[in-house]
């Protein structure tokens, strides 16, 4: 893997992404549509610097599609989507648009023989318990996953790719989304505010954004090709684990004495994927980065 296309790499999880393959030594075209920009957009730009490797393309992914670039990469990893919490149903046009037609286009494109990595999640799912497999049947119950779910029923149909499709749980660390919980009561703690912490989309697992980086990265190298893999800690009830870190009180188990554990074997056995960080270590560098960077999300 020499060079590689990168959607949404400016967002939370696409950073990462992108700074896990340019230490790797790999070429990244990182595409992201950031127009107007922000100040978000401008310290991340800034972190990656005068990096020889690293190329940014400020344009939708449809534009750069019409430039024949995919050919030029190796993998591409799709990772461009609407993901707010604050986005539902009333919305469900826009994100058809974004998280289902941008996809079809990716996979369409006739110049590209590339192997794609596509981002989805463990939301497909619905409200199920015991152990999810990749074979557990999906019954999505938002609109955020509906169009990750009509996407991952595209992509199924087309054989004539390689392409891996990555369930993910809820994603936390530095850079996290402002819309996300674990950043705001951090901030909120920073600005000595009352803590006020709601939850998130999905709080059935949690991993660390840089084990999720390394997890794409695995994808992008496996021999093994085409399939649905989740991701996951391998642990239950890891996010309210960490909202009593956060809160700094005593861990509650959640009301619902049902369980959901999801299965990360097959992640495990055909990537080599496991959870490196802890929820300790994990948060300790979010509210790092958190200090660091207050005065900017206070004026986002």
């Amino acid at each position: 893997m020499k060079k590689v296309m990168v959607t949404g790499a400016l967002g939370f999880i696409g950073f990462h992404l992108c700074e896990t393959l340019l230490n790797e030594g790999v070429e990244v075209i990182a595409v992201d549509f950031c127009t107007p920009s922000s100040p978000l957009v401008e310290e991340k730009l800034f972190c990656f610097g005068r990096n020889a490797l690293f190329h940014y393309r400020n344009e939708s992914i449809q534009d750069v599609i019409k430039q024949d670039i995919l050919k030029q990469c190796d993998v591409v990893y799709h990772l461009a989507a609407i993901t707010s919490s604050y986005i539902g149903w009333s919305k469900f046009d826009q994100l058809l648009k974004e998280n289902v037609e941008a996809t079809k286009q990716l996979v369409e494109h006739k110049s590209s023989s590339s192997r794609m990595i596509y981002a989805s999640s463990i939301d497909v799912y619905g409200e199920r318990f015991g152990e999810l497999t990749e074979k557990t049947p999906t019954s999505p119950s938002s609109a955020y996953a509906m169009t990750k779910l009509a996407a991952e029923r595209y992509i199924e149909k087309r054989d004539d790719r390689e392409i891996i499709t990555l369930r993910l749980p809820t994603v936390y660390g530095p850079w996290q989304r402002e819309d996300m919980a674990f950043h705001q009561v951090l901030l909120q703690k920073e600005n000595n505010e009352p803590l006020q912490m709601k939850e998130d989309r999905n709080t059935v697992d949690l991993l660390y954004v840089t084990d999720v980086a390394q997890a794409f990265y695995l994808a992008g190298t496996t021999k093994k090709v085409n399939g649905i893999y989740n991701l996951s800690s391998e642990e239950v009830d890891e996010w309210y684990r960490a909202k009593s870190i956060l809160l700094d009180e005593p861990y509650k188990m959640p009301h619902s004495s049902q369980k959901t554990f999801i299965s990360n074997k097959k992640a495990a056995n055909d990537l080599q994927f496991k959870k490196r960080t802890s929820i300790e270590a994990g948060l300790k560098r979010q509210e790092e980065h958190v200090k660091q960077w207050k005065a900017l999300y206070n004026n986002v």
